[in-house]
């Protein structure tokens, strides 16, 4: 009895590359079943340092994680445009499909930067925003410290 679970014929795709995301695409990646990971960046945010990020200067790259260097080929950037559950396909911005057999949605919660990374951009363009920001907060700190007054 408790045999093997048989992944012939099974395709999972995976929308959504956060916390829950990312749990599911490796629970499928070690039991060897053929998963696809779709999300609209290219680099998984661990959004529980973005606080730190957003003032420790260099600290921001430590918080993003490529997808591709986990799940290689089994990872698509883009954007859902449609889900076609009749078809049993993931539409993409630009048209592409992706079919499934199973299909698990994990889009996630949203909320304001620099809590929260939602903006589509690259792993290089996410960091770069952090370092921008500690400049800005900086400038307007050092203001407050040697002013009477901030703008």
């Amino acid at each position: 009895m408790g045999g093997q679970v048989s992944t012939e014929g099974v395709h999972v795709v995976v929308v959504g590359g956060g916390f829950g995301g990312i749990a599911a695409a490796q629970d499928l990646k070690y039991r060897g079943f053929s998963f696809t990971l779709i999300d609209m960046r290219d680099a998984f945010h661990h959004n529980l340092g973005a606080l730190r990020a957003a003032v420790q200067p260099g600290f921001a790259q430590k918080t993003f994680i490529p997808y591709a260097e986990t799940f290689g080929e089994s990872f698509v950037q883009g954007r859902v445009e449609l889900v076609d559950t009749d078809r049993q396909l993931v539409i993409l911005e630009g048209g592409r499909e992706v079919q499934y057999s199973h299909l698990i949605l994990c889009t996630g919660t949203d909320g304001p930067f620099p809590g929260k990374f939602n903006t589509v951009a690259s792993h290089k363009e996410a960091v770069q925003k952090y370092e921008d920001f500690i400049r800005e907060v900086r400038s307007r700190f050092y203001c407050c410290l040697f002013r009477s007054y901030c703008y």
